[in-house]
């Protein structure tokens, strides 16, 4: 019996090299003809992956990197970008992304199956974040290595501080300053504009 199946490998090989050249003409092939401008091939690994009934939503003008992960029940809205390295993991819950959001390098976003993930527009979540089933609002952000529990709400142009913990269940109100565990201050109107140059960096 294992003999039969060497002997049928090996009658094979020629013809397993013969296909795989023609995928790969017809692969650059049709690299040519679909509109390349956003992609960048630094990777082959599949950076959106649907399961079973459930695929990924990703509007056409996004800006997906070659090392991003989006997997399963996944919605990225327009001119929004998933930066190098962050996953979406859309396998339990569903992820909810609007427009013109930025998920920059690294960021894990991997909602449990108790609830789901929305992210409003004009988000920055910056790198190194992780976020559970939380809600945050239109024009807020999310400062490089924070962590944002399950339940909680980050309200609208909300900031929260690089390396903060958000704890499950808790409100950060709309136009406040959050560091490290607490609502600190308002923010300023100096520091409302920084925040809105670095959405659009």
């Amino acid at each position: 019996m294992q003999q039969r199946t060497m002997v049928r490998q090996t009658a094979l090989a020629p013809l397993g090299a013969v296909l795989c050249g023609i995928g790969a003409t017809l692969e650059n092939i049709g690299a040519g003809m679909a509109d390349t401008s956003t992609r960048e091939k630094l990777s082959r690994h599949r950076e959106v992956m649907g399961l079973p009934n459930m695929a990924p939503a990703i509007s056409d003008n996004c800006f997906i990197a070659p090392s991003a992960n989006i997997v399963g029940n996944v919605k990225v809205g327009s001119r929004s970008n998933v930066w190098y390295g962050a996953i979406l993991k859309g396998d339990a819950s569903a992820i909810t992304i609007a427009a013109n959001t930025s998920i920059k390098d690294r960021v894990v976003i991997a909602p449990s199956g108790a609830g789901s993930v929305t992210i409003g527009s004009e988000v920055l979540v910056g790198q190194g974040a992780c976020i559970g089933n939380a809600t945050i609002k239109d024009k807020a952000v999310i400062g490089m290595g924070s962590t944002v529990g399950d339940g909680a709400v980050v309200e609208s142009g909300a900031y929260v501080a690089p390396g903060s913990i958000v704890a499950a269940g808790e409100t950060v109100p709309a136009g406040k300053v959050f560091s490290g565990s607490a609502v600190l201050r308002d923010l300023t109107e100096e520091e409302s504009g920084r925040l809105e140059a670095a959405k659009e960096a």
